[in-house]
Formats: C-alpha cells, sequence, structure tokens
C-alpha cells in the first residue's frame, strides 16, 4: 500500500510547497557463489626461500653497517673486541665507498662516516632489485 501523503506537495518550514519525487534505497543482494577479487590479490604473496634468504642478509648487513656508523659517531676504543669484529665484518663492505667520500684524518675521533650511510643505501638497492628479479611475474605481463 502506497501512502497518500507521498505524491501530495510537502510543505517547507517557511511555508512554501515543494514538490519532489521520493527516493527509495535499496541494498542489492550479493551474487551467490561469486567472489570478487582484484589482479593483485590472485598473486600468491608468500615470499620465496631465496626471496626470504635475500631479505634476511640484506638486514643483517645493514644492521652492522649501522652499528659501525654508531661506533664511529660516538668513537669508542678501536682496540676493544666488539668493535674490531665490527670492523672486520663491515669492512669489504665499506672500502669501495671511501674513495668517493673521501676518508677522514686519522686523527679525528667521533665524525659522522659518510661511507657508512651510503653502503647502507646500496646494500638495500641491491637487495630491492634481487628481490624484484626474484618474485615471480604475474601471468599476464610476461
Amino acid at each position: 500500500m502506497t501512502n497518500p501523503d507521498s505524491s501530495k506537495p510537502k510543505t517547507k518550514p517557511n511555508g512554501k510547497k515543494d514538490n519532489y519525487d521520493t527516493f527509495h534505497e535499496s541494498l542489492a543482494a550479493p551474487i551467490p557463489n561469486q567472489m570478487y577479487r582484484s589482479r593483485i590479490d590472485l598473486i600468491d604473496t608468500q615470499p620465496s626461500v631465496l626471496e626470504q634468504l635475500i631479505r634476511y642478509i640484506a638486514v643483517i648487513l645493514d644492521i652492522l653497517i649501522a652499528i659501525r656508523f654508531f661506533i664511529k659517531l660516538f668513537a669508542p676504543s678501536s682496540t676493544s673486541t666488539f668493535v674490531s669484529f665490527i670492523y672486520g665484518m663491515t669492512n669489504w663492505i665499506i672500502l669501495p665507498f671511501q674513495p668517493l667520500i673521501g676518508a677522514p684524518p686519522a686523527t679525528l675521533t667521533g665524525y659522522f662516516d659518510w661511507a657508512s650511510v651510503l653502503a647502507i643505501v646500496i646494500v638495500s638497492l641491491v637487495a630491492a632489485l634481487l628481490i624484484s628479479l626474484v618474485r615471480p611475474r604475474p601471468l599476464d605481463r610476461i
């Protein structure tokens, strides 16, 4: 049954009458057994073993280089075993960047080691590049 007042003009608070159509909103029922998924959802999101290995190695290297950076920044004694261990683990990564940045004077203690910062950036970029090469591509992009 329809409301007989719905077709009559409505009165606004200022006393004027206004004609308008009534709008009825309804929710559409979902289509049964139909799932809406984007192409991104269809890609396997589980990282491969090789991708996880690359990530772990990159994170460990970045942490070691960051520790080296803070050691250089606060200049503790370089004769301690821990500091010697960190330098030994990271020298092979830092040495290629020393000519680009320039080595600090030997008498300087507590300095900002730009070579370490550059090494962290390069290690992260190389890891991202390797992961993008290892990650499987969607079928429609091959």
